[in-house]
């Protein structure tokens, strides 16, 4: 049975913009590998945490488009979502993740900075000789030594 054209083009609208939305979820995914750099089963990890976003988005689409029907017009639409974004988008997204994760990143780095002297400042406040720094010290030497010798 021939379905009208109106519908077929609403499905074939919601597979592109699935595969647009595939890309930029792609694409942040890209950017969080770049920052993070995952080494060993990090990877994996990674890896099924991403399929396991876009699984249900994809299965939703197909389920807003055509209630789950599979059609050859339905994976075009989808590819062309996808492809028309990656040429066309892709680059200027991922310039900007690139500077917004940059500027989380100086962020983390000065607010540990700051908790770090701010942590200094207490203890001097709260110990001025750092008594309290020397105990904790030798109290933490004396444990390593005890793990040390079994």
């Amino acid at each position: 049975m021939l379905e009208p054209l109106d519908v077929q083009f609403y499905r074939v609208s919601v597979m592109a913009l699935a595969g647009v939305a595939s890309g930029i979820l792609f694409d942040v995914y890209r950017i969080f590998r770049w920052a993070t750099s995952p080494k060993g089963l990090i990877v994996y990890v990674e890896d099924m945490v991403f399929w396991l976003v876009l699984t249900p988005l994809l299965v939703f689409s197909l389920l807003v488009s055509n209630w789950i029907g599979l059609r050859l017009y339905l994976f075009l639409g989808f590819a062309a979502g996808f492809g028309s974004y990656l040429l066309a988008a892709s680059p200027v997204v991922l310039l900007v993740l690139k500077r917004l994760a940059g500027i989380a990143a100086r962020v983390v780095s000065r607010s540990r900075r700051f908790l770090a002297r701010a942590r200094v400042r207490i203890a001097s406040v709260l110990a001025p000789q750092g008594g309290l720094r020397v105990r904790f010290e030798r109290a933490w030497g004396a444990f390593a030594r005890m793990l040390r010798r079994r």
